[in-house]
């Protein structure tokens, strides 16, 4: 089962959506380094995410239409929010110096990764949706949680790294 889900997991992280883009851009920008703290940012949402999922408020979220829609746009509005704004600065230098060592910049690359992580609404629905057909009530649904946490953020770096 957990093979399945590996293989789910890593066909669904090649999807390009708004992490992809958003850690290629930064590595055009800035370098591969620097698009790591972006990478990590979107992992930290991905755990966040993911822990809600497991609480069940994953559940709640899809049961609310009007939060999800809310969600949704305010994910929307900062995603035109970074593309304008990277629009603009177009022709300045990048966020870091050669070695990646601006700890301001590096607070800025990860927060960008985690709040497009946070504004992308179909990443709680995609782990509430395919977290239970891998969980067994047999088991530790703890356990296994963390087990399929551990193997989605792990596959999830190895392709954002990519």
């Amino acid at each position: 089962m957990i093979l399945i889900f590996a293989l789910t997991e890593f066909v669904l992280c090649l999807t390009p959506g708004p992490a992809v883009l958003l850690v290629v851009s930064q590595a055009v920008k800035n370098g591969s380094k620097a698009s790591l703290k972006g990478a990590a940012g979107i992992l930290a949402g991905n755990i966040i995410y993911f822990v809600l999922s497991a609480l069940g408020l994953g559940a709640l979220l899809l049961s609310s239409a009007r939060l999800f829609q809310i969600i949704k746009w305010v994910g929307a509005a900062y995603l035109v929010f970074i593309g304008v704004r990277m629009l603009v600065t177009k022709g300045q230098v990048g966020l870091v110096n050669q070695d990646g060592s601006s700890t301001v910049a590096s607070v800025r690359l990860f927060s960008q990764g985690l709040l497009t992580q946070l504004s992308n609404p179909k990443a709680i629905i995609f782990f509430t949706a395919l977290l239970p057909q891998f969980v067994s009530p047999e088991h530790s649904v703890t356990e296994q949680f963390i087990i399929l946490g551990i193997i989605s953020v792990a596959i999830e770096f190895f392709v954002l790294a990519s």
